[in-house]
């Protein structure tokens, strides 16, 4: 049933509670504070998210507010809305240094919102899913697994490259640089590329080329051709599985073009001693 008010949390010993809420039109939300941190995802619907008395401009679905423990907050909805809210216990982020970092990696700057892009988003409502799943069977190692995925996601989230103030349509390109070096494994298309910059996909084309002196395909192949070739200096990959680590789903394209590459098949390729490759 939609949900009238905000719904009552008890993180529970794990420290980490994973809910979805629809709103029913009559949703209304008081101002307030929490003990803990909260992530708030705007699956569907329209609202906006007013911090410390600040007002705030409506978001589409995508956005992802942050909001740290501490903070008054208040959700106000344009439309009903589907939100899914993650709250993690300010304990499980101070135990250790590495999340700590993490997590003002993440809430620095006092940014309270994050956009994500098609593939993080639909990444992010996967992850709900699991989650909400093993909530409801409580199946034994269900509160590590729930944390586990809580800490992945803050992690996530506190990866995606930031627009600083000189929000320039080359300051995006670059940025999405620094992504991909992280990411190209990952289902990459040109236009995915250009809607994850902000820009359409002739002027990410354009700017890329002026950027790198080679176009999108050309970079995105030479990283997975890169990793393809230390997972097989390893020996400890076989070409195959090489192939399908570094994002190369079509194997007959794999291998034409790896052998455009080196002038031979990957797997003559790894058998020659590494001064000769």
């Amino acid at each position: 049933m939609p949900e009238t008010i905000p719904l009552k949390v008890a993180l529970g010993p794990s420290g980490v509670f994973f809910a979805e809420s629809v709103h029913a039109e009559q949703f209304h939300m008081e101002p307030r504070r929490e003990e803990f941190h909260k992530l708030l995802y705007l699956q569907r619907g329209r609202a906006a998210l007013e911090t410390e008395g600040r007002s705030a401009v409506a978001a589409s679905p995508g956005t992802m507010w942050i909001v740290p423990a501490g903070t008054t907050h208040r959700l106000i909805d344009e439309e009903p809305t589907v939100i899914l809210l993650l709250c993690v216990a300010e304990a499980l982020l101070t135990r250790d240094e590495e999340m700590r970092e993490v997590w003002r990696a993440l809430a620095r700057g006092g940014r309270s919102a994050l956009l994500l892009g098609p593939q993080a988003a639909a990444e992010t409502e996967r992850l709900w899913r699991r989650v909400l799943h093993e909530q409801c069977l409580e199946r034994p190692g269900m509160k590590a697994v729930v944390k586990a995925e809580a800490l992945r996601l803050l992690t996530t989230l506190g990866r995606i490259p930031r627009r600083g103030t000189a929000d320039t349509a080359l300051s995006r390109v670059d940025q999405f640089l620094r992504e991909l070096e992280d990411s190209f494994f990952e289902p990459w298309n040109l236009d995915l590329a250009a809607e994850r910059s902000g820009l359409s996909r002739r002027h990410f084309t354009l700017l890329f080329k002026e950027r790198t002196g080679e176009t999108f395909v050309t970079r995105l192949t030479r990283l997975r051709l890169q990793q393809v070739e230390r997972l097989l200096s390893s020996r400890r990959h076989s070409v195959t599985g090489a192939a399908f680590a570094a994002g190369f789903e079509d194997l007959s394209h794999f291998y034409r073009i790896f052998r455009q590459a080196h002038g031979c098949s990957p797997g003559r390729w790894q058998e020659k001693p590494s001064e000769q490759r």
